[in-house]
């Protein structure tokens, strides 16, 4: 296996690995695995193809596994739901003994229709970017994401600091449901290391319109106004990024604007948000 020396050095540096997927002599039935005996031959072309394949495929048994990030990204875009997979390679192992060729100008019809079965593999990410939907924190968090459990949330974030290429940050929905209470999970968070500070991205729902932080009462809009105001003066105090008080002042700016929804069908909406809220604590008790 002479012209095999590059593939093979490697293995000879430590113990030789031998896994049980692999070797297990209490599954032999006829005859054992190949055995290499150390005669070189001359072989013609297509005699060399099946020889290369046999020994590619029995030096990559030696090899580690190869570990891979298997990785699906559900989006929707115009109200249109597409998925998509694939996989990044951490580790190639023994995919070192397989490495591609890039045939691309002389790929023929069928090689491409091959290729379109291929698994897919992702490249390298230098950096990646997990957005959390949190609303609110501990028991209102809760409350408002079903299956929201605050606890296991902290415990996730600690795990995946592991990964030092990785940027954590928070973007939660604002409705009638977590508005006055905005400003307590961007100063837990912080207090709590979660994210940096200016990783923080705010979304403001529009529908139900019941939810809609428009068609809050005039004086449950005056009690946001107050907490906001002491927040930016918290903002002040710690060196804020002035991106985070201007998206509290966005939200300030569309809960006061003049809509049906905080005009002619504010009374209604704001009464079928209480109904909807108390049936669906009915159904949570």
């Amino acid at each position: 296996m002479s012209g095999y020396c590059a593939l093979i050095q490697p293995l000879m540096a430590s113990a030789i690995r031998k896994s049980k997927r692999v070797f297990d002599d209490k599954k032999v039935t006829d005859h054992h695995a190949i055995i290499p005996t150390g005669v070189q031959l001359n072989l013609v072309a297509e005699e060399w193809n099946i020889y290369d394949v046999i020994c590619k495929r029995f030096i990559a048994n030696f090899y580690p596994d190869c570990i891979v990030h298997n990785t699906t990204v559900i989006g929707e875009a115009n109200k249109i739901k597409f998925k998509a997979t694939g996989k990044e390679i951490e580790d190639p192992g023994w995919r070192v003994v397989y490495p591609k060729k890039d045939n691309k100008s002389n790929e023929s019809e069928d090689n491409k229709d091959a290729k379109k079965k291929e698994e897919k593999i992702l490249p390298a990410f230098t950096q990646e970017e997990i957005l959390a939907s949190i609303d609110a924190t501990q028991t209102l968090g809760e409350y408002i994401r079903k299956e929201m459990n605050w606890k296991l949330f902290l415990h996730n974030r600690e795990k995946i600091r592991l990964y030092k290429n990785l940027t954590f940050k928070i973007s939660p929905t604002i409705s009638v449901l977590n508005v006055l209470h905005l400003p307590d999970l961007y100063q837990e968070a912080l207090s709590l290391n979660l994210i940096a500070p200016h990783d923080f991205y705010i979304n403001l729902l529009e529908y139900p319109a019941y939810y809609n932080i428009q068609i809050l009462p005039g004086d449950k809009k005056e009690k946001v106004m107050a907490r906001y105001n002491d927040f930016y003066a918290w903002c002040e105090d710690n060196a804020i990024p002035s991106s985070i008080q201007k998206s509290f002042q966005d939200i300030v700016n569309y809960i006061n604007q003049a809509t049906d929804h905080s005009g002619k069908n504010q009374a209604r909406l704001w009464i079928k948000y209480l109904e909807v809220t108390k049936e669906l604590d009915e159904i949570r008790t």
